[in-house]
């Protein structure tokens, strides 16, 4: 392995793509705005109609210097779309954004910063749009390791923050492609079961364009939708043996409570216009 190699690994972005159009432009210019220079980006176009791969195809054709690429398949969901990148990807170090989030110009730099200064880290959330990070209201200060019980009542951090060792996601697998709402809640519970994994309160990320993050569009607008998805996690938690019985019931209460809750603020702001 070169010195090159040691001081600046390879970082692969894998960009799920599904009718972005409008938004994957700078979702893309983001990357390229990094400071940190040693990536590459893959994005795969999950069986868009609109103009999404035209967009790509000339952002890859105006930065031929820049390793870009993008890979075409038939739809079939997230999970899949994230599997075609995260099978492409030839880094050390994985890095999930959604089409629709951007990163801030240090976000690459400043987290494998961290990984340097703590080697046993393998997977490395932070902080987005201002958000304050909490588990069990407890407030994130500095590197925090999260544990399943952390997850199973607050899923935090968001995908786009992500930063994981490639040597990890080879341990623990792919994503759960039968699921089609809150597979990232799956595949954050797998990792933290058997992996290093931290977040930090840093926000390095803005997501959806400042968006609520449940109620407003896409599959977080589906609030049933995002319950069960939440549910199947915490049932698989504890089928796993990730979680005793007594969490597992407490999380599902909370669950139901939030579920409830979430419905009332959406009716608030229809009535608020």
């Amino acid at each position: 392995m070169s010195s090159r190699s040691k001081t600046t690994p390879l970082v692969s972005v894998v960009i799920p793509m599904y009718n972005a159009e409008s938004s994957i432009h700078d979702c893309i210019d983001s990357v390229l705005a990094q400071t940190y220079t040693n990536y590459e980006i893959i994005v795969v176009d999950d069986g868009s109609t609109d103009n999404s791969p035209s967009v790509v195809q000339k952002i890859i054709e105006a930065n031929s210097s820049k390793n870009i690429q993008m890979i075409r398949k038939e739809n079939g969901g997230v999970a899949s779309a994230r599997n075609v990148g995260l099978r492409a990807a030839k880094g050390e170090y994985i890095a999930l954004l959604d089409s629709d989030d951007e990163w801030l110009p240090e976000k690459i730099s400043f987290q494998l910063n961290i990984f340097t200064q703590h080697p046993e880290i393998d997977f490395l959330g932070c902080g987005r749009n201002n958000e304050t990070i909490f588990y069990l209201f407890k407030k994130v200060v500095g590197v925090t390791r999260v544990s399943v019980c952390n997850l199973v009542f607050k899923m935090n951090p968001s995908v786009c923050t992500a930063l994981i060792k490639k040597k990890a996601l080879d341990d623990v697998g792919f994503y759960d492609e039968t699921m089609r709402c809150a597979e990232d809640g799956d595949y954050w519970i797998r990792m933290a079961a058997q992996k290093n994994f931290c977040v930090t309160n840093d926000n390095l990320v803005i997501t959806g364009k400042g968006k609520p993050y449940f109620g407003h569009s896409g599959l977080s607008a589906n609030l049933l939708l995002m319950e069960k998805g939440e549910i199947r996690n915490i049932v698989k938690a504890f089928r796993r043996g990730y979680i005793g019985f007594v969490i597992f019931c407490a999380a599902l209460l909370f669950s139901i409570f939030k579920f409830m809750q979430r419905i009332v603020i959406v009716k608030i702001r229809k009535i608020k216009g």
